[in-house]
């Protein structure tokens, strides 16, 4: 991060920073580290070589001393040293448990309570039996963490999330014969899976009975339903005006289009095909 840790320097070098690349927002000190892209040419030397502020690198005429030496006055006070101004870090809290954090930037782990420099991304995840709580992946800005540190919490459950996200299946839990939410889903649970109106098994291999595992793991993956494609049934008799009723099965991709004419009150104006659970077609003058 051209900031040498190690006594030595020796976390400052051609061997060991070359092999590693740096983000695309970064600059690249002529030894391999990574340092803020705006403190090239900055007047500031960042890199440990300072090749961040080489004459290659920003051009200019460099400050050449004269071949005459002052003389030096007695009134004048020695000028202080300068110093390099300290890089802004991020801290990893050090009371995360359960945890595996990885360096994007250097693809190597590092240990809880540790810090890292700023442009540097780092992902969090979790040992064997722990569920993140959080996003997976931050990024160190200078004003600290992109976004909140996830935390590991232990995983007493299966994964309840794949029964109530996935639009194209319903299911329902049982757990000792009983029906229970799928929610707090414990071992022995057993999730009966059901394609959603208008969806249908993708083949008949698909697995339909799950069952929660001690290692709260499913155990078989759980497979999406695909979307059944229109069929005219063959009684259909076609309407312009008056049409029948039918159930939603005989229409599974047809979808009425309402326009709210206030907070409690909508209008139906037009009909429209289900391509997917996100997107519909429909005529342009129902909308324009």
């Amino acid at each position: 991060d051209g900031v040498p840790d190690c006594p030595e320097g020796d976390d400052e070098t051609l061997e060991k920073c070359a092999p590693f690349s740096c983000q695309s927002f970064a600059h690249r000190c002529a030894y391999g580290a990574c340092i803020e892209g705006k403190a090239a040419c900055n007047g500031t030397k960042e890199c440990h070589d300072g090749s961040d502020e080489s004459y290659a690198l920003c051009g200019g005429v460099r400050k050449q001393a004269s071949g005459a030496r002052p003389t030096p006055k007695t009134t004048k006070k020695p000028t202080a040293p300068t110093t390099r101004p300290i890089k802004k870090k991020c801290q990893i809290p050090a009371n995360l448990s359960n945890v595996i954090i990885t360096n994007n930037n250097f693809r190597t782990n590092i240990d809880a309570g540790s810090s890292v420099s700023t442009n540097t991304l780092v992902t969090f995840a979790c040992q064997p039996g722990y569920q993140l709580d959080g996003d997976e992946t931050l990024l160190c800005t200078d004003d600290g963490w992109n976004k909140k540190v996830p935390v590991c919490y232990s995983r007493n459950y299966c994964d309840a999330r794949v029964l109530n996200e996935d639009k194209s299946i319903t299911a329902s839990c049982l757990f000792e014969s009983a029906a229970v939410a799928c929610e707090k889903i414990k071992p022995n649970t057993i999730a009966v899976i059901k394609c959603a109106i208008g969806y249908q098994q993708k083949n008949v291999r698909q697995k339909t009975i799950l069952s929660c595992t001690n290692e709260y793991k499913w155990n078989y993956p759980i497979t999406p339903c695909e979307i059944k494609c229109g069929e005219l049934q063959q009684y259909s008799t076609p309407f312009a005006r008056n049409g029948i009723p039918i159930e939603i099965s005989e229409a599974p991709w047809h979808v009425g289009i309402y326009s709210n004419l206030n907070e409690r009150d909508f209008k139906h104006i037009c009909g429209g095909s289900i391509v997917s659970y996100r997107v519909v077609v429909s005529a342009a003058h129902c909308f324009y």
